[in-house]
C-alpha cells in the first residue's frame, strides 16, 4: 500500500474486523480521502492495538514515520493526543493520524470519549464508524468560534458557517445543553443569517468561559489540577516542538543544492505571508503541525543537481526533520 487512501481503507477495515471501538471525527464525506489528516476518537486503552494495526500495514515505501505520544504530557488522558505521521516521498503521499480521547476546554472535560463512542454511527456505505452528527455539529460551533478568532471571516470559516446553518436551521436544540441553550441556538442562527460572524464568535466564546468558570467553582481543587496539567502541556509543546509554519527556499539559477538547503533553513515565515517569484528558483514546503512532515506543494521547481524528485524530497526530509 503506497497511497494514504489505500492505507486508510486497510486500517479502517482491520479496525472493524478487530471490533475495536473508534469514531472518525470529521471530513469523512470523501472517504477515504482526508486531505492527509485523519482524526479519530478511541479509548486510551485501545491506542496500542490501533497503532499496531496501522504500522503493520506500512510498507517500506513510506520512508518517514514518526510517533508522538501524548504530546501534552498530561496525567489526564483526555487532554492528550497521540499522533502518527507517515510520508512516502516517492509519490508525495502524507498521512497524519491523530488519536483523540475526548474533548476539553482549557483542560476541563467538554465531551467524554465514552459519550462519543457509545453514540457513534455506521456510515451509510457501512465502511466506517463516524462521530454522531449531532455531536460533530455541536462541537463545530466552538470550532467556528476559535477559527474566527485567528482567521477572521476566511473562506474556510464561512464554509463551516454555511454548513452549520444548513444543519441547525431545522433544529430546536443542541446535543449538549449545559453550555449552549435553545435560546442560544436561535440567537446564533440569527447571527449567521445576517452574516454577523464576529457576534457569533463572541457569544460562543462567552458561553465557553462561563462553562469553565462554573466547572471551576464546583470543583476548584480538581479543576485547578486539570488546568495546571493543560498549561504545563502547552508550555512543553512550545519548548520542545516547532509550530506549524510555512517555509520557503529559493536561489538564483545555477546555485548549488546545498546553498538552497541553507536558504531553506533561514527563510522561515509566518503562515499567510506572501513571497516574491522574482527571487528565482522557488519551491514551497509546509510543515504539517507540530513536529511536522514535509509536504511539497509546488512540484514544478527546478533541480540543478540532477536528482530525482524523490531523492530531493528525501534529502530535505533527512536534513530538516531528523
Amino acid at each position: 500500500m503506497t497511497t494514504s487512501q489505500e492505507l486508510i481503507v486497510a486500517f479502517i477495515t482491520n479496525c472493524n474486523e478487530a471490533k475495536i471501538p473508534y469514531a472518525i471525527a470529521r471530513n469523512y464525506e470523501d472517504y477515504p480521502d482526508f486531505a492527509h489528516d485523519l482524526d479519530i476518537f478511541c479509548y486510551p486503552s485501545d491506542y496500542l492495538a490501533l497503532r499496531n494495526l496501522l504500522l503493520n500495514l506500512v510498507s517500506e515505501e513510506w520512508d518517514y514515520c514518526s510517533e508522538i505520544l501524548s504530546y501534552a504530557g498530561s496525567r489526564f488522558a483526555d487532554q492528550n493526543v497521540n499522533c502518527i505521521k507517515l510520508f512516502n516521498s516517492k509519490n508525495d503521499n502524507f498521512l497524519q493520524v491523530d488519536f483523540f480521547y475526548g474533548l476539553t476546554f482549557g483542560g476541563m472535560t467538554h465531551i467524554d470519549v465514552k459519550d462519543i463512542l457509545t453514540s457513534r454511527e455506521l456510515d451509510l456505505s457501512e465502511r466506517f464508524f463516524k462521530i454522531n452528527k449531532d455531536i460533530e455539529m455541536y462541537y463545530r460551533t466552538f470550532q467556528i468560534s476559535a477559527r474566527y478568532l485567528y482567521e477572521g471571516p476566511s473562506e474556510k470559516v464561512i464554509y463551516y458557517c454555511n454548513n452549520w446553518l444548513n444543519y441547525f436551521a431545522e433544529r430546536t436544540r443542541f446535543f449538549q445543553s449545559d453550555i449552549l441553550s435553545q435560546k442560544d441556538l436561535y440567537l446564533l442562527i440569527s447571527f449567521l443569517e445576517r452574516g454577523l460572524y464576529r457576534e457569533f464568535s463572541i457569544h460562543v466564546r462567552s458561553k465557553k468561559v462561563r462553562f469553565m468558570l462554573r466547572s471551576f467553582i464546583k470543583s476548584p481543587v480538581f479543576m485547578s489540577r486539570r488546568v495546571f496539567e493543560r498549561l504545563s502541556g502547552l508550555i512543553r509543546e512550545f519548548l520542545t516542538m516547532p509550530s506549524g509554519v510555512n517555509v520557503f527556499y529559493s536561489g538564483v539559477v545555477g546555485c548549488g543544492f546545498e546553498e538552497q538547503l541553507n536558504l531553506l533553513s533561514q527563510r522561515q515565515v509566518i503562515p499567510g505571508w506572501g513571497y516574491k517569484k522574482s527571487l528565482g528558483l522557488l519551491k514551497r514546503i509546509r510543515l504539517k503541525e507540530r513536529g511536522g512532515v514535509v509536504l511539497v506543494e509546488n512540484k514544478n521547481a527546478s533541480n540543478q543537481d540532477g536528482m530525482s524528485k524523490s531523492q530531493v524530497k528525501r534529502l530535505l526530509l533527512l536534513k530538516i526533520f531528523k
